[in-house]
């Protein structure tokens, strides 16, 4: 399995999991045999691969936050979003200061449409963990989904305080631009330093016409 470790710290996944495989079949009651599977499976985006390593890792260890934390990226990319929140509820209520998991728990928790309980997730990341920059856009993104867009800017202007060239936060940024009226458009660009607001104003030219933004993936 050493091999298989070194070739995904090395991000060759491919070619790393016929050696967690392996492991797997050796040593069926290994924890850390199938929670190395289940990484590799989801770094491919083999999701129903990695649910069934990490069902078995979760089974052998209830306890591991991470294990129930990664069961819940490999549902979520099956779609399967209600259980996805489950398991990265299960992921927080083990490790209450698991700040990674509690933007997962926003994240499920948005793509439900639950945008007051997915910024109180946020909310929790970012206090946890205030250079979680992915947290911060989430809670952007949810502060606009709720009509909220002023505090929505200043979350995204946080992001880029850090990131000045961080292009989902412009796009965030943009997205909201693009939603308000020439007044309310100018007064919100006053919330932003200059150079964020010039960036802004690119990004909405470049945005001008669809309401559909790329998101950074999470």
């Amino acid at each position: 399995m050493a091999q298989g470790k070194a070739l995904a710290a090395q991000q060759q996944y491919s070619a790393a999991l016929p050696y967690f495989e392996r492991a797997t079949q050796l040593a069926p009651r290994s924890f850390t045999a199938w929670f190395h599977l289940g990484f590799t499976r989801n770094h491919l985006n083999e999701w129903q691969g990695g649910y069934d390593a990490y069902e078995h890792a979760v089974a052998l260890d209830p306890n591991a936050a991470i294990a129930w934390n990664n069961l819940g990226n490999a549902l979520d990319g099956l779609a399967r979003y209600d259980e996805a929140l489950a398991a990265y509820e299960q992921a927080v209520t083990l490790d209450p200061v698991f700040a990674i998991a509690w933007n997962h728990v926003g994240s499920a928790l948005s793509r439900l449409a639950r945008h007051q309980e997915a910024l109180a997730a946020y909310e929790r990341a970012v206090t946890l963990d205030p250079g979680f920059l992915t947290a911060w856009e989430n809670k952007g993104d949810s502060l606009s989904a709720l009509g909220r867009y002023r505090e929505a800017l200043a979350a995204y202007e946080y992001v880029l305080h850090l990131a000045p060239e961080r292009l989902s936060a412009l796009a965030g940024t943009a997205g909201i631009l693009s939603l308000l009226g020439e007044h309310e458009r100018q007064s919100a660009q006053c919330l932003c330093t200059p150079r964020g607001a010039r960036a802004a104003r690119g990004a909405l030219v470049h945005n001008q016409g669809s309401r559909t933004l790329e998101r950074a993936s999470l």
